[in-house]
Parts: structure tokens; C-alpha cells; sequence
């Protein structure tokens, strides 16, 4: 992303410093309350306790601490269930990464049925519903799209199930 550049000056991006300060400055501006919920803390404050819990692991803070490096890693979403799958946009944002990797083999242009891509999904989320593939395949056919091919029905799983709530908001 890059902003127009401001008349005799260098292209503003989310990298520059201005940019970084704004950010930084809107973040430590929040209540303590805005700031959980705009990073949902929360949502990872239970889970850790959950798994924590059921491990009964003898040392619960390193349990906890490897609980929240799979969390920055972006692993924590492998072989969960949807809800926690789709919890906050960090979640859905891992598990297309690791989607992604996971199926880096496959030719972009392999021809796939929806359902098949389906099938590829739940072998991270087993309980992974139907409905953003449907809503793929029914956007792909109203833009003309007649085979389907891996990296198309990728690309619309991933914008639809990544922005959900966007894509909810402006219907």
C-alpha cells in the first residue's frame, strides 16, 4: 500500500516513520478495555488457560510462553476448530498462510472442483463449513469463470474467509 506522494515529496508508506509514529500513536492511545478487544487478548488469554489446563503440564508458564510463540508464528490454528479458526483476523490470516504452504505444490493453474479445495481445507479444520466455498464458486460463475482452477478458487476462499467481516459489512 502506498499513499499519493504529498507535492514534492517521497510516496508515504506503512513503513515510514510518520506512518509508524500514527500507529503507534493511535495504539497507546486506546483504554485498556479498547486495546483488548481490538487485539482480541482475550480470546488468547482463554485459549492459553484452556490448553494449559488440559495439558496439566508440570510447568505452566512455559506452556504458556510456547502457547503464544505459536500464536506470532502463526501455527496455533493447525487442526483447531472453526470458531477458534475464525476467532479474530490473525487466526484467518494463519490458517490461509499455512493453507498456502501447505499446498504450494499444487499447480496454479490445476483444474479443481470447489468441493475438492473443500477437502484440502479441512485437512487443517476438519468442521471448516461449506459456505465460503459455495460463496466462492457462486462469484467465480456471476464473473464468468467456467473451469475452475486451483489458484482462482484459492484466491476467492482466501478474500472471502480473511475479510469476512469486511465483506459482511458491505453487503
Amino acid at each position: 500500500w502506498m499513499a499519493a506522494p504529498p507535492p514534492g515529496g517521497a510516496p508515504k508508506t506503512i513503513f515510514a516513520p510518520s506512518q509508524r509514529k500514527r500507529q503507534d500513536d493511535e495504539r497507546f492511545n486506546l483504554s485498556p478495555q479498547q486495546y483488548l478487544e481490538r487485539y482480541h487478548i482475550q480470546t488468547y488469554l482463554a485459549d492459553a488457560v484452556l490448553m494449559v489446563m488440559d495439558s496439566r503440564d508440570e510447568r505452566p508458564l512455559e506452556a504458556t510462553l510456547k502457547y503464544f510463540n505459536s500464536v506470532l508464528q502463526g501455527s496455533h490454528v493447525v487442526l483447531r476448530e472453526f470458531e477458534y479458526v475464525n476467532a479474530t483476523p490473525r487466526n484467518r490470516m494463519s490458517f490461509v498462510r499455512i493453507f498456502v504452504e501447505d499446498n504450494r505444490g499444487v499447480v496454479a493453474e490445476s483444474e479443481i472442483t470447489v468441493d475438492d479445495h473443500l477437502q484440502l481445507v479441512m485437512l487443517l479444520c476438519n468442521d471448516f463449513p461449506p459456505s465460503i466455498h459455495q460463496e466462492a464458486a457462486s462469484l467465480m460463475a456471476a464473473n464468468g469463470e467456467s473451469g475452475f482452477l486451483f489458484g482462482r478458487v484459492s484466491a476467492y476462499f482466501q478474500v472471502l474467509f480473511v475479510f469476512a467481516e469486511f465483506m459482511a459489512a458491505v453487503r
